[in-house]
C-alpha cells in the first residue's frame, strides 16, 4: 500500500509503448519484429540492438550513429523500466553479440549519456562474470 508520502518517480516518464512507437516511426524496418514481441520491452529492445548490430557489421557509421542518437535523445525522458531495458537488453546485446570485439571502438562513438550508461553496465557485467 502506498503511503501519503509515496512519490512516483515515473509519473511523467516515457512509457515503453510511446518509446517503441517513436522508434518504429524513426526506424520503420524494425516495426514488424518489434510488434511481434507483444509489448515485452526487453525483447523489443533486443530487436533494436540486433538492428544496430547489423548496421555496425555492415560498416554503416551513419546508421549506427542514428541508432545511438535516438536512444540518447530519450534517456532523460525514460521510465525506469525502459532505462533498465536499455542497459540489460540493448547494451548487453551489443557486448555479447557478434560485434563484441568492436566494443572499445563502438563505445567511443556513442553520445555521452548512452556511453555512460553503456560503460556502467559493462563494468557491472564484468563484475558479475569476473572478466
Amino acid at each position: 500500500m502506498k503511503s501519503e508520502n509515496w512519490i512516483d518517480i515515473n509519473h511523467d516518464r516515457m512509457s515503453g509503448e510511446t518509446f517503441f512507437i517513436l522508434l518504429t516511426t524513426e526506424f520503420p524496418e524494425t516495426r514488424e519484429e518489434i510488434l511481434e514481441e507483444d509489448g515485452n520491452i526487453h525483447s523489443q529492445m533486443e530487436v533494436f540492438a540486433e538492428y544496430t548490430t547489423a548496421r555496425i557489421k555492415k560498416g554503416s557509421k551513419v546508421e549506427m550513429t542514428r541508432c545511438f542518437a535516438f536512444i540518447e535523445s530519450k534517456i532523460d525522458l525514460l521510465h525506469t523500466d525502459l532505462e533498465e531495458a536499455i542497459k540489460v537488453s540493448y547494451c548487453e546485446s551489443l557486448i555479447l553479440g557478434e560485434i563484441g570485439d568492436l566494443i572499445p571502438v563502438i563505445a567511443k562513438r556513442m553520445p555521452k549519456k548512452l556511453q555512460a550508461m553503456f560503460e556502467e553496465y559493462q563494468d557491472s557485467y564484468r563484475g558479475i562474470t569476473n572478466q
